[in-house]
């Protein structure tokens, strides 16, 4: 594709009423069903997806007026997200877009959207986001300096088929994440029914408590005969991350370094991390190493007691200070571990027992010390060939959502400039 295959445009030109709006004042409230889902800057990632944990909802007479909408695309404005990106997806659902996000109306007559919202994941498109980062400067875009943003679009055939391309690798990295939340609630609801009604099989293949099991008081309150009251510890231990200096990190290399900030939506992203170099690495206890399938915890900060997995992989990763890698000590208490740390009862332990006048901070023993109840052996690894299963799969849709990622990716900016032509993929 040559340069004259391309014309020069600004933003505005391809939007429709050729300025962009910014959203509603309005504070966050706890989520509702009644009440619109709130979209603000944090509750976007910087791949252009959603986080579902932790969304929040408006409640103002005027949210109807900044609901989001077909071919809609908000851009923050402000703060380190500056440039973070959103393109309106009917599926995720109703958004009302907060006052840090500014929204633009596509026009699919002049553009094809979702070009635009591919364009937004280009090396071009961030170098121009940090071409307003200054100094000391609080990154900040307004909406006119979004209007004047200038795009490079190839002809309307050749964006349609870069779309087809692109969008048929996000459609599968969508279905993966879907069929990950599916082995994930069944993993919770079977979690719940075994071990908080106490639901699970007899020796009859009946559920327990409802055909008359015995239970028995504890410190705990009721639980099944043969069971006991006792502490996380009982189950597994936390194995601390190792304190990495910040000189040793590197932007790139060979070995990465997991940080609490990989940790996000019950997954450990292994794409985006620092990195140190393999003859430190080399230096370093191996029991620091990580695998796929190992499941860590955050000990500080505002995310202290979020959990993910870590997907299976090639990478040689190793843990940082701060994140705690939970292994277990009886066959299936990491299973166990990672329902029951996913339970709101358990986060709000964990939130009551971190400490810190800067920061909330657990330690491994704080969380080796929640109180749980303590299942038989038999049913706990009853449940472990059940759910190890489960987090087995899910580990394995993760790592294919990165390969697709990382082909994505390849391909995304090779498409755009023209240096791979489509001609050649189709």
């Amino acid at each position: 594709m040559s340069f004259s295959d391309f014309t020069i445009v600004k933003l505005k030109d391809i939007t429709i009423g050729g300025k962009g709006s910014y959203g509603i004042g309005a504070p966050a409230v706890d989520y509702k069903e009644s009440l619109y889902t709130y979209l603000r800057i944090t509750d976007i990632t910087d791949e252009g997806t959603i986080i579902k944990e932790g969304l929040k909802s408006v409640d103002d007479n005027d949210a109807s007026n900044y609901l989001l909408k077909k071919n809609d695309i908000v851009f923050a404005r402000t703060g380190n997200s500056t440039g973070r990106a959103y393109f309106y997806d009917e599926r995720d659902g109703e958004f009302v877009y907060a006052g840090f996000l500014i929204k633009f109306k596509l026009d699919e007559n002049k553009v094809n959207p979702k070009y635009i919202k591919l364009y937004t994941l280009t090396n071009e498109y961030k170098s121009w986001v940090k071409s307003f980062a200054t100094g000391s400067t609080r990154n900040n875009i307004n909406a006119k300096m979004y209007g004047d943003m200038v795009i490079k679009l190839p002809r309307r055939n050749i964006q349609d088929k870069i779309v087809d391309i692109i969008e048929s690798l996000n459609e599968k990295i969508r279905i993966n994440n879907q069929m990950n939340e599916t082995l994930e609630e069944i993993a919770e609801g079977l979690f719940k029914r075994w071990f908080v009604d106490f639901e699970f099989p007899n020796e009859e293949g009946k559920p327990y408590k409802s055909s008359g099991g015995e239970m028995v008081e504890s410190e705990l309150g009721m639980i099944p005969y043969n069971w006991k009251s006792g502490v996380l510890g009982d189950l597994i231990y936390v194995q601390n991350g190792y304190a990495f200096k910040g000189k040793d990190l590197m932007e790139h290399g060979e070995v990465g370094i997991i940080k609490i900030k990989n940790i996000s939506s019950n997954t450990v992203d292994i794409i985006n991390t620092q990195y140190i170099s393999e003859i430190l690495a080399s230096k370093v206890d191996t029991k620091f190493k990580l695998c796929g399938t190992n499941l860590l915890i955050a000990m500080t900060g505002a995310e202290v007691g979020k959990i993910g997995l870590v997907p299976l992989n090639k990478k040689e990763l190793y843990l940082n200070q701060r994140v705690g890698c939970i292994k277990e000590l009886v066959p299936g208490g990491e299973s166990y571990a990672y329902n029951y740390l996913l339970r709101p009862e358990a986060q709000e332990m964990i939130q009551a027992k971190a400490v810190g006048s800067a920061q909330p901070n657990i330690s491994a023993s704080g969380i080796e010390e929640l109180k749980v109840v303590i299942p038989s052996n038999h049913i706990l690894k009853a449940f472990q060939n059940i759910c190890g299963s489960l987090l087995y799969n899910m580990c394995q849709l993760i790592e294919e959502n990165y390969l697709l990622i990382e082909l994505r990716d390849t391909l995304l900016p090779k498409l755009m400039s023209g240096e791979i032509r489509v001609s050649d993929l189709c």
